[in-house]
């Protein structure tokens, strides 16, 4: 009897001691799960904020390339305008060359402060991307080499200037030697007068045409994921495949210039094309991962010059 009573106390015990340490176990992993929680979500927190830093680098990146790409585009105009001020000596045409010169010059300085914003809001991002940094990589030097073909052809419009004051000042100062053929020199400057504005009315209309068939020869390309894509007003809130009304000047701002006329293929960048917009014929296209093969041109742009592409 004795021995029996023995062996249940020490059954008990034994049962007593097991819950506590299975209950100790419980609490310790609990605790390690709490700790594995609040370490998943820091994570997830870190990867929103990479994911939203490296959109804005793309589109601080992409910025900085259209302002580069304009820069250099007035500077070739610029080239060839000096060279036809060097036909043009005194001829009526070129103080108008010299009219257009100076606009282009000022437009490529607003252009040039644009780009060290950028560059400066660039070299604030804390960037670990491979890609990203050789992409900045190539945009610095690209910066560089513009800027000096600015300043180069700028400095050339400058001495030009100059020397057309100069030679503005001896004109005046021969004015007085020449009152004699004063009368004739004004109907002379009427007559040239009316060719000016005759000239300045055709040229406007020049550009005018020329800026309506460069505007229609070209495609717009906006490129990225759906979180992107509708921070950037081209695609509504509340669905996934519905432009917003003013995507087209969206996409035109942000997205890239693409020449519709010479290329087969939009290549995308990193990251799969899950659809594009608006919608067109699917025969007159085919997706191939980042990129898009173009089967049909005269029924793909027919839909659109505006291509929204939409990455998974």
């Amino acid at each position: 009897m004795k021995l029996t009573l023995y062996i249940g106390l020490l059954f008990m015990l034994v049962l007593t001691t097991s819950c506590e340490n299975y209950q100790a176990k419980l609490d310790e992993a609990q605790k390690e799960q709490q700790l594995l929680n609040q370490q998943l979500g820091t994570l997830e927190q870190e990867e929103r904020l990479i994911k939203g830093e490296y959109a804005d680098a793309m589109e601080t990146l992409s910025a900085i390339d259209q302002t580069l790409g304009e820069m250099a585009e007035r500077n070739k105009e610029m080239d060839k305008l000096i060279q036809q001020k060097e036909l043009a000596k005194g001829t009526t045409n070129e103080q108008a060359i010299m009219v257009r010169l100076q606009s282009l010059k000022n437009a490529n300085i607003e252009a040039d402060k644009k780009a060290r914003r950028l560059r400066t809001k660039v070299k604030a991002f804390k960037v670990e991307n491979l890609q990203l940094k050789k992409m900045i990589a190539q945009l610095e030097t690209r910066f560089t080499e513009v800027e000096a073909e600015v300043n180069k052809v700028q400095t050339t419009i400058g001495n030009m200037q100059i020397a057309l004051n100069k030679l503005e000042s001896e004109v005046s100062v021969k004015e007085t030697e020449l009152t004699s053929a004063y009368a004739d020199l004004k109907v002379q400057t009427s007559k040239l007068e009316r060719t000016n504005t005759e000239l300045e009315t055709t040229l406007s209309d020049l550009q005018s045409k020329n800026a309506f068939i460069e505007e229609d020869a070209n495609a717009y390309i906006a490129c990225g994921n759906k979180q992107v894509l509708r921070r950037n007003k081209m695609l509504r809130l509340l669905s996934a495949k519905t432009l917003t009304a003013e995507y087209q000047t969206q996409v035109k701002s942000l997205g890239s210039q693409f020449d519709y006329f010479n290329n087969q293929e939009i290549d995308c960048g990193d990251g799969e094309i899950q659809y594009l917009l608006p919608a067109r014929d699917p025969n007159s296209y085919k997706i191939e991962k980042e990129i898009v093969k173009i089967l049909d041109k005269k029924t793909f742009w027919a839909t659109s010059k505006m291509v929204v592409l939409v990455k998974k």
